[in-house]
């Protein structure tokens, strides 16, 4: 699996790196001269010397990376904003917190130009519906189906396509969490009968069940719905930083034989491509 690094966290690696090493050559320095001046000075003194390093230019450098960090960041974030907001209409829609995060909706679309979705699917709606919504209606052709746990939020989403015009495009499916067995495994997911709904799923966006739900809460999507995966299909996870996330994408990426890209920018996300050719289920998964 590659990682590849959007969000300028090598950068506040590096700057972590030079911190401590411009900290430690300060507190080396000042230790040298302190035993200069005083050839008896012991390894206490080259201690609380390091210490003064550290804390005189080791911080300071630790702290300006940081901040350069957030700013870049937020540009990122910022850049990403004003490349999809003209896909979302005068209408407000929410961006950050429990919504979709501009660089997600950003690599949702590059993924849908990538593979001119006929059925998409989505494991919570929000932000991310409508966007997409809108991008199939752009093409032409393709349908979203968005499965929902809060009956509110659903509800709130269908109003938001209808007012654009775009429930056409996508349908929200309220589907409470239940118990439900995972390769002889009891987990919480959508009460939903995927044989009714879903014929060959080409994109796949995973950003629920929510996390307190239970633990590898977003794990069961695949297990249920990969006899539907159809030829080359692509599974966007969302919030891929978390422990839990990072385990559930190792977990796919076995299980199916896939492809996977981790993308750390924000909140993260992993990106996973079935193998064209060999069917719905990649050859050696198990």
């Amino acid at each position: 699996m590659k990682s590849y690094d959007l969000s300028q966290s090598r950068m506040l690696r590096r700057t972590a790196g030079w911190a401590a090493g411009s900290g430690i050559a300060l507190g080396l320095g000042i230790a040298q001269l302190v035993r200069v001046g005083n050839p008896a000075a012991g390894t206490a003194t080259i201690v609380v010397s390091l210490l003064v390093g550290v804390l005189a230019l080791g911080v300071p450098i630790m702290a300006v990376g940081l901040v350069l960090y957030q700013l870049r960041e937020a540009g990122g974030q910022l850049r990403e904003l004003i490349n999809i907001r003209p896909l979302l209409g005068d209408m407000p829609v929410p961006f950050g917190g429990w919504a979709m995060e501009p660089r997600l909706g950003a690599l949702i679309v590059e993924t849908m130009q990538r593979r001119r979705p006929r059925l998409m699917v989505e494991c919570g709606s929000g932000s991310s519906t409508i966007l997409t919504a809108e991008v199939l209606r752009r093409f032409g052709s393709g349908r979203l189906i968005s499965l929902e746990h809060e009956p509110v939020f659903a509800e709130e989403t269908r109003e938001r396509l209808r007012e654009r015009g775009l429930d056409a495009w996508a349908e929200v499916i309220t589907a409470p969490l239940v118990d439900r067995d995972v390769d002889g495994t009891t987990h919480v997911w959508y009460d939903v009968d995927i044989n009714e709904h879903f014929d060959e799923i080409d994109l796949l966006v995973v950003d629920g069940p929510p996390r307190r739900a239970s633990p590898l809460a977003r794990y069961p999507a695949v297990p249920i719905l990969r006899t539907h995966f159809a030829d080359g299909c692509i599974i966007l996870l969302d919030d891929g930083n978390r422990p839990d996330e990072r385990r559930t994408a190792r977990i796919w990426t076995k299980l199916l034989g896939a492809r996977a890209r981790h993308y750390t920018s924000g909140k993260g996300a992993w990106i996973l491509e079935l193998t064209r050719g060999g069917g719905g289920v990649a050859a050696g998964a198990e």
